[in-house]
């Protein structure tokens, strides 16, 4: 298999005094994220579209409707037999339970540790067994429990986040041979060993975030004009530099604002603050900041503040903030009148959905996962597969857990299936992309509500 050679994502990560750690430090291996598609109440879910076996035969009552005399309609009524095609179903339920492994990259946060507990009810739902690991962010230690995982475990398929994208090919290579499916979740991996990926859309998710800012202020008649500023992580994280792209790809339509990017090295809520008051003195009083991940987006909050330019949305002066994240800081801003919109992504949904991924193409193979191209949507609704409109459907399972049911949305469809390079498929899925308008309602999916349900 085919390496190509990538920068490490194992950077150094300073956590936060508060518990929103998990943001930051999976910014360095290309985080998470979603537009929010209500799916309504979990429904039955039917069977597997696989294509055309041996058309069925079918009798058909058929009625038509002759003139033998003019103005003398004849209705006469024909039995026939004739050859159509009907779609076979396949019920959802496993042949066997099936025994997952996860390899996340750690969980010492709230908000990962939620995403596990959500993955392993999901598998007790869905009549899977689900095996966690906990590398700490140590790419050692998750080597050793993967390869635990394969060989004194006999895990049927892996789901992983990788702690360095490039030190985990070897093993995922071996796990490959071994005859182990695998899925890489919020990361990707350069190699053919992983059968999918799932993978947050960051650039576009980066221009809806540019895009409400700019709205925001159209609604208030602001002049479109002046300094943005776009407050990153260092320049080789993958989910930095892809926001920013689709950020500055919205912004510079604008010929009268002036983009800077403002670089905080290791994420740091003090770095932000300190770029945005730098950035204050240097250009001026800013149109927006745009900030990349959790820790950052504090602290452009924090920066306003600081360098006195701080005012509540609708006041003379407003800078238009968005953030990369919605934990309860975040929120609360929002809610001060100070932070304009938010971006944030499924919890727990994708380390869920992956061990149905991993299902399929357990027992009908990965060619039968959709096709490059295809939008994936999740409707409880419809059965589970190619749909007539050309999409395929993927219906969460999913029940109430202590009082919260996330899976009763699906908040990373629609997504698209894509290539990575030439290597595996990849899902791209969008974000849950808030403003003060739809901020009740993201509560009420929010990850923090889980965090409360589930941890208090």
């Amino acid at each position: 298999m085919k390496k190509l050679i990538s920068l490490p994502i194992n950077q150094k990560i300073a956590m936060m005094d508060r518990r929103i750690s998990r943001r930051k430090a999976l910014s360095t291996i290309g985080k998470i994220t979603i537009t929010a598609v209500v799916a309504g109440a979990i429904a039955g879910i039917g069977g597997y579209y696989l294509g055309s076996s041996t058309a069925p035969t079918k009798t058909v009552v058929k009625t038509t409707t002759t003139t033998a005399t003019k103005g003398v309609p004849t209705t006469v009524t024909k039995t026939v037999t004739k050859t159509v095609t009907q779609s076979p179903t396949y019920s959802l339920t496993p042949k066997r339970k099936y025994k997952w492994g996860i390899a996340p990259y750690y969980v010492d946060d709230d908000w990962y540790r939620v995403d596990i507990i959500g993955a392993q009810h999901y598998a007790e739902m869905r009549g899977y067994e689900l095996i966690v690991q906990n590398p700490h962010g140590k790419i050692e230690e998750q080597i050793k429990e993967i390869r635990y995982m394969v060989t004194g475990m006999g895990i049927d398929g892996l789901i992983v986040t990788p702690c360095d994208a490039v030190v985990i090919i070897d093993t995922l290579e071996w796990a490959k041979e071994q005859g182990v499916p695998i899925i890489a979740t919020f990361y990707d991996v350069e190699t053919d060993a992983v059968d999918l990926s799932i993978i947050p859309d960051f650039k576009w998710i980066g221009k809806r975030m540019a895009e409400e800012l700019i709205k925001a202020a159209e609604k208030d008649g602001v002049s479109i004009s002046g300094p943005v500023f776009i407050v990153t992580g260092p320049s080789v994280d993958y989910q930095s530099k892809t926001l920013t792209e689709g950020e500055k790809e919205f912004l510079e339509k604008y010929p009268d604002l002036e983009v800077v990017v403002l670089e905080c090295p290791n994420w740091g809520t003090d770095e932000a603050i300190n770029r945005v008051v730098e950035g204050y003195h240097g250009y001026g009083r800013p149109l927006a900041i745009l900030a990349n991940n959790m820790t950052t987006g504090v602290g452009i909050v924090e920066g306003v503040k600081t360098a006195g330019i701080a005012a509540p949305r609708g006041e003379e002066g407003h800078v238009y903030l968005a953030s990369f994240d919605g934990c309860k800081s975040i929120q609360d801003a929002m809610e001060e009148g100070l932070l304009d919109c938010f971006a944030d992504i499924a919890n727990p949904h994708i380390d869920c959905i992956a061990q149905d991924f991993l299902w399929i193409i357990k027992e009908m193979g990965a060619d039968k996962l959709p096709d490059v191209g295809v939008t994936i949507i999740s409707d409880p609704t419809k059965s589970l597969g190619p749909q007539p409109d050309g999409t395929w459907n993927l219906p969460q399972m999913g029940k109430e857990v202590k009082g919260v049911n996330p899976w009763a949305i699906a908040p990373w469809a629609p997504a698209k299936m894509t290539m990575f390079e030439n290597y595996h498929k990849r899902i791209q899925t969008g974000a849950s992309i808030v403003t003060p308008e739809t901020l009740q309602e993201f509560k009420e999916y929010s990850w923090v509500k889980l965090v409360d349900a589930w941890l208090g």
